[in-house]
């Protein structure tokens, strides 16, 4: 809704009236932030202002950003456009007092700004052309032409935003070279549990946690999977991964595709609206893809193929993220190329860990973004267009949404692995194949390190979340959950 008046406190976006351009926070340098006008962004909290009226007075306001309550004040200098200064944003600061009045011309109701006490210095979006200081303050214009560089209206944002329940089953590879990532694991995931409630994208109490542990079929190891189910009891979830010892094995590959089918029966019992992940912590390939010294070379005995589950993963909209043990997993013949394929299918990547300190923010990264993009899926499901095929109505997605701005909460890493031919058209026919028997025959052979040469004798990629505009992967990510709510073939 768009106002032209504020009749209640609340949490407003601040608009040029009749352009796309939205009051931005910039922050990228603390010690001098500024307001910058963009496009509307509905995922940024940096267009989102807190205005509160002021005790006793008529049409006066703080203003207040909603990141690091950067109260709204005024900075002056000589250098600035005709010297009136611009508003200047301040972290933890308490916002200066903001008169607010509706004005109507041509029969159409806007706002000015202007400092309580100082009519000449009005809020102007008069620096279009600069990327600094976009709204300046200026003398008011109010009858002129130039005086719609000066008229703004709010939009309201909604004081309780979209939030998902978050089910994530990890399954934590526990034969002989896993002790320090199964110790790591238990440790760390309280961290990582807190910094995904902390975010306030996930629903209070529908935040659950499962465990897979696995090592190996018979005869190569006595121990093939365990489920620890859903809980919210992250004290179970550690004491369980406490009493874990890593031991066994056997032959290079190990159960993976038994652990990857329990992952899945795990889920399918999650509410549909809820987010599912599945994280796969290994160094190792599965049996079956081809490996050398495979002693079951066939593939799981109990006839659990991993590219039917990962297209089953896909079909009840699954993410699966595989926590490669590096350098171990990378020396593999095929693991690397598997797993990317693998994880495509559903959506999800590949993560590097090349130092066990990385763990956390690359797990926290991949909850944090799967989230992101299930609260999208659910504002989006009225555009999707669902008599498409799923990859055509991503790209229809895809151009919608970037045209609104939409961006995303994205795990951005650096890359770790070299960009091979090869092993791209290897990852391209794991991800297309429907069975591992189809696909092993028509892997070619790589050669030369797979690991960027800065990372070859260890080191972690830098991990963070950015708010990116939407990717292509990520519109398809937000299509296959809106297919799966609306109960459309995939």
């Amino acid at each position: 809704m768009t106002l032209s008046k504020i009749t209640s406190d609340g949490v407003y976006r601040i608009k040029v009236l009749n352009k796309d351009s939205y009051a931005k926070y910039i922050h990228d340098k603390p010690a001098d932030p500024w307001i910058k006008l963009t496009s509307l962004d509905t995922s940024s909290d940096e267009q989102k202002w807190k205005i509160s009226a002021v005790s006793g007075k008529t049409n006066v306001y703080t203003i207040t950003n909603v990141v690091n309550s950067a109260g709204l004040n005024y900075k002056r200098t000589s250098e600035t456009y005709w010297g009136y200064g611009y508003p200047q944003p301040k972290a933890n600061a308490a916002s200066l007092n903001w008169n607010i009045q509706e004005s109507t011309i041509g029969g159409t109701k806007y706002a000015t700004i202007h400092l309580d006490g100082d009519s000449q210095t009005y809020f102007d979006s008069n620096d279009n052309n600069s990327n600094a200081h976009a709204i300046n303050f200026y003398y008011g214009n109010s009858n002129s032409s130039a005086g719609e560089n000066q008229r703004y209206v709010f939009e309201e944002v909604q004081d309780n935003p979209p939030t998902a329940g978050l089910d994530v089953v990890f399954m934590q590879d526990i034969t002989g070279s896993q002790q320090p990532y199964i110790d790591q694991a238990r440790n760390e995931i309280q961290g990582i549990i807190n910094a995904i409630v902390n975010s306030k994208k996930v629903a209070p109490g529908k935040l659950r946690v499962a465990v897979v542990i696995f090592r190996d079929h018979k005869p190569e190891d006595t121990f093939l999977t365990a489920k620890f189910p859903f809980t919210t009891d992250l004290t179970a979830v550690k004491n369980y991964l406490a009493n874990q010892t890593a031991s066994g094995g056997g032959d290079l590959p190990e159960a993976q595709c038994c652990a990857l089918n329990d992952a899945l029966e795990l889920l399918l019992t999650s509410d549909d609206d809820t987010t599912k992940v599945a994280i796969l912590t290994t160094d190792a390939s599965p049996h079956g893809i081809g490996e050398n010294h495979d002693r079951i070379p066939n593939g799981c005995p109990l006839q659990n193929d991993p590219l039917a589950t990962g297209d089953s993963m896909a079909r009840n909209d699954i993410t699966l993220h595989v926590v490669a043990c590096e350098p171990t997993l990378s020396k593999t013949k095929h693991g690397l190329d598997f797993y990317t394929g693998l994880t495509a299918k559903t959506g999800g990547q590949v993560l590097p860990l090349g130092d066990l300190t990385g763990l956390t923010s690359l797990i926290t990264g991949s909850l944090t973004e799967a989230v992101s993009l299930s609260i999208q899926a659910a504002l989006s499901r009225s555009a999707v267009d669902y008599k498409a095929n799923v990859g055509v109505a991503a790209q229809k997605l895809h151009e919608h949404l970037r045209a609104a701005n939409v961006q995303i909460d994205t795990l951005v890493t650096d890359d770790y692995y070299e960009d091979i031919p090869e092993a791209r058209k290897n990852a391209e026919l794991w991800a297309k194949g429907k069975k591992v028997a189809d696909v092993r025959g028509h892997i070619q052979p790589v050669h030369g390190h797979r690991i960027k040469e800065k990372y070859r004798h260890g080191g972690q990629p830098k991990a963070v979340i950015k708010k990116q505009t939407i990717s292509l992967n990520q519109a398809g990510r937000i299509t296959r959950a809106c297919f799966v709510a609306n109960k459309t073939p995939l």
